[in-house]
């Protein structure tokens, strides 16, 4: 332990540069750059933009079943194998999309997006860097989607070349395969499962967390008294809730050009929302840090309640639109979905508990991606919609403050890992 502690670079900080290929990978190539596409897909499918969004009700779908099944999954296949195979599912959903001759082909192509979403993004990232950090988890969680969105402002200018050169179909195959190429290899070069697989200890570790002999103990409370708990369910509707920044990532492009906004203002907006990400995550996770993971929560729901409302009610206004996106990107989902499972109910079963919180997550992108695009076909304008958003954001800050009054009352347990 006295030669891990001198080491300059932790095994830890592997993993994270392992995340940060997978973020890149499949957050940057594709997830921010998704709203490029939306517009010029639904038209050359001569369908309405709504309609294109079903594809998250099979994707979702998807990650919801295979999400119970992801840690026997990486234990038959190996760590490094297990999250590789989620990349490539993530990518090659996207790639198919680009040769659906019709919406029907399209919205079926979500099935494999969903299953590398729970491979990947849900589980394998998460549980790698939740095992591998007892100290600055927020940090490492926050850096490589901090990354991800940076490089996202650098690329989506000229992913939006590739679509007016080259055409939709060509430019999203061809970032899926780049995206692709890019996660397996970081993966497979940095990406490594539980420190105790390897006899080491996670970073931050100290005697304090050891038990006998100084092993490290898992503290925590039983999957099946998490199921059971009212704590739970408020959990999973706050994740339901934290989702929506995701999804209204990809209507940020829409959302700029129905506000009268241009095409180059438009992609603007885009590239800001990834490049006010960056910023929010590196900074959040220090303040995260500071405050504790209830504080920074209620600060930013209070934070996004406005920026919805000014995105909603910017009255034509390029400049407050704007202020209104950045301020979107405040958004705590990346600390609450990947560090609130861990914090409120320990590390004990850690990773059966997870993948059943980020359910939530999959229900709200099941549900909004569509009701989003269908409420614009039948009305004209997001307005609504960010509103709603506003209020649901209300409701979350009550249930996060409730979450945290109930927690110690559950009963946690101890076990040598």
């Amino acid at each position: 332990m006295t030669n891990e502690k001198k080491l300059r670079w932790h095994p830890a900080f592997n993993t994270v540069l392992a995340y940060i290929g997978v973020q890149i990978g499949l957050m940057t190539m594709l997830a921010y750059s998704a709203s490029l596409f939306m517009n010029v897909i639904a038209e050359d499918l001569n369908t309405a933009v709504g309609t294109t969004q079903l594809r998250f009700i099979p994707s979702s779908l998807a990650t919801i079943f295979l999400l119970p099944f992801c840690n026997r999954i990486y234990q038959k296949l190996g760590f490094k194998q297990g999250l590789s195979l989620g990349v490539i599912l993530y990518a090659l959903g996207y790639a198919l999309m680009s040769f659906a001759p019709n919406v029907i082909v399209y919205i079926i192509c979500g099935i494999p997006i969903g299953l590398g979403t729970a491979l990947a993004l849900f589980f394998g990232g998460p549980l790698m860097l939740n095992a591998w950090f007892d100290k600055g988890t927020a940090i490492a969680i926050a850096i490589p989607s901090a990354v991800s969105s940076f490089t996202a402002s650098l690329v989506t200018p000229l992913i939006q070349k590739m679509i007016v050169n080259w055409g939709w179909r060509t430019a999203l195959c061809t970032v899926s395969m780049i995206g692709m190429v890019i996660g397996v290899l970081f993966v497979m070069l940095f990406a490594s499962a539980a420190p105790e697989t390897r006899g080491l200890k996670p970073y931050g570790w100290t005697a304090d967390n050891g038990g006998q002999g100084g092993a490290r103990v898992l503290r925590g409370v039983r999957k099946d008294v998490v199921r059971k708990s009212s704590v739970f369910y408020m959990l999973f509707a706050v994740i339901m809730i934290h989702a929506f920044p995701g999804t209204i990532m990809r209507y940020i492009h829409p959302l700029a050009l129905s506000g009268g906004f241009s095409v180059e203002q438009a992609t603007f907006a885009v590239s800001l929302f990834s490049l006010a990400t960056t910023i929010t995550m590196l900074v959040g996770s220090v303040i995260g840090n500071k405050l504790g993971l209830k504080r920074y929560t209620l600060l930013f729901v209070l934070v996004n309640i406005g920026a919805y409302l000014l995105a909603a009610y910017n009255g034509g206004n390029y400049t407050l639109f704007l202020i209104g996106i950045a301020g979107m990107a405040i958004y705590g989902l990346g600390q609450m979905q990947q560090m609130g499972a861990k914090q409120i109910f320990g590390t004990l079963e850690l990773a059966e508990i997870l993948p059943l919180v980020n359910i939530g997550y999959n229900v709200t992108n099941m549900i909004a991606s569509s009701a989003i695009g269908y409420v614009y076909d039948f009305t004209g304008s997001y307005k609504a919609i960010l509103v709603a958003i506003a209020a649901m954001y209300a409701i979350s800050f009550v249930l996060v403050y409730i979450i945290y009054k109930k927690k110690d009352e559950l009963p946690w347990e101890e076990k040598v890992a």
